[in-house]
């Protein structure tokens, strides 16, 4: 239980363990509303957490301090009578004369007027009741007409006296708390114009967000709606829908490493500073090592001098010159499809320059699923197609002699794939188309002529 404060026994007490301020507060008798008014350091003290939280030994208030007066000694004077004005109805006179230069002292509880006189004065102490500075206070007369006090505090003065304290520190709380919305709503605003949003009504989106009490982290989560932050990170929104957010720092760390792949490959800057692109190759979450097949690709199919190639892009896939880079590097569209395509119709043009019939977009586009194709490089590919044109012009002839046909998929086997059946069967051809001419064969202009007819 509570004990009494040794400096303030009558008004104040000390917390002892296992006291509430509430416990306190019906000891004394009185409310625990007073009480708080009483001692405002509950409240505004956060190590008190509004009164939940009180320690030992700490000074409770239960009263206004009673306001004490200590003696008034005045300057000894002419021996002028002094007269005291009165403070109550009832008139009450008390004279004390004295020829003894000493001391006089007059004491009064209810006191009018006071006439002291002296011949040769030295102190006049003069003593009003404690009672009546509860009252509202006393007035005391002193030689000369010197005022002694006027005080004392009604429970509204105090009531006041506290009201005007937690104004005071409801504003100063109020003052920081918009200090501090103002700093939170700066910082996200500063974070990014660094990322290059710098946009009057983006920023105000921030701070109004800030000022209505939406805390940070649901601030930065909104703004994932705004349009210019969809502008500035269009690849965002992507990745969000698969739960696969990142941070905007990574994003562009992302961007970075494709641009400087993209500047790799000559490719136009328009493409390779375009957020849009660059946005739909990191939505789909494409491969830094896709991103390089894919503009190793645009770069061959951009720079070809073989007009079929791109006869070929645009008859199977209507893919014209000015779009074959776009196309290439839209990630909304799947890499290997892409890469497919972009082979199927070097494929094809290649052929047609090198003495093919016309390859079919079934036919290209079987070829370019094969690794062997898929994977050489446009130069291989072209000496690969151009060696199986020749051997298919040859081939072709000493097929007829036979009475035979000579496929281009057969010479493909032979130059491009190696397939040793096919090479065997063109090397035999040829074997027997020298043999005819050199007569080892033991045969005369006579079977030259039958063979030819097909009876070989």
């Amino acid at each position: 239980m509570a004990v009494p404060d040794k400096a303030k026994p009558t008004t104040a007490v000390r917390v002892e363990k296992g006291d509430t301020l509430s416990a306190i507060a019906k000891d004394a008798g009185i409310s625990l509303k007073t009480l708080y008014d009483l001692n405002p350091k509950f409240k505004s003290d956060p190590k008190y957490q509004g009164g939940n939280m009180i320690f030992s030994n700490t000074l409770v208030n239960l009263a206004p301090a009673v306001k004490t007066t200590a003696p008034v000694t005045t300057t000894p004077v002419t021996t002028t009578p002094v007269t005291t004005t009165p403070v109550t109805t009832t008139p009450t006179t008390t004279t004390v004369t004295t020829t003894d230069p000493t001391t006089t002292t007059v004491t009064t509880t209810d006191p009018t007027t006071t006439t002291v006189t002296t011949t040769n004065p030295t102190t006049t102490i003069v003593s009003v009741s404690p009672t009546q500075v509860g009252d509202g206070g006393a007035t005391g007369g002193m030689p000369g007409g010197a005022t002694g006090f006027s005080g004392g505090f009604t429970q509204a003065d105090i009531d006041k006296a506290f009201k005007a304290g937690e104004a005071t520190a409801a504003k100063v709380a109020a003052d920081n708390i918009y200090a501090n919305k103002v700093k939170a709503s700066d910082k996200l605003v500063t974070l990014f114009k660094a990322q290059g949003i710098d946009d009057a009504g983006f920023a105000k989106f921030i701070s109004d967000s800030i000022m209505n009490d939406v805390s940070e982290a649901q601030t930065l989560i909104d703004i994932y709606d705004q349009p210019v932050y969809k502008l500035r990170f269009p690849g965002m929104d992507a990745l969000r829908k698969k739960n696969r957010t990142i941070t905007e720092d990574s994003y562009m760390k992302l961007e970075n490493q494709i641009i400087q792949t993209l500047k790799f490959f000559d490719l136009p800057v328009g493409f390779y500073d375009n957020r849009t692109m660059l946005g739909s190759i990191i939505g789909n979450e494409v491969s830094a090592k896709e991103v390089q097949d894919r503009a190793q690709a645009a770069q061959d199919l951009a720079k070809t001098t073989n007009p079929e190639i791109r006869t070929a892009l645009k008859e199977f896939y209507n893919i014209g010159e000015g779009d074959i880079t776009a196309n290439f590097l839209n990630g909304d569209l799947a890499g290997p499809l892409l890469l497919k395509q972009a082979r199927a119709a070097e494929i094809a043009g290649i052929a047609k320059t090198s003495g093919f019939s016309s390859f079919a977009k079934a036919e290209a586009q079987t070829l370019a699923e094969q690794d062997i194709y898929k994977n050489m490089s446009l130069t291989d590919l072209t000496a690969g197609i151009g060696k199986a044109g020749t051997l298919a012009d040859t081939q072709r002839r000493l097929s007829y002699l036979e009475n035979q046909t000579y496929s281009d998929r057969e010479a493909l086997q032979a130059s491009v794939e190696s397939n040793q059946q096919a090479i065997l069967a063109s090397t035999r051809r040829a074997s027997r188309e020298t043999a005819r001419f050199s007569g080892s064969s033991g045969l005369g202009s006579a079977s030259l002529k039958t063979g030819s007819e097909g009876n070989i």
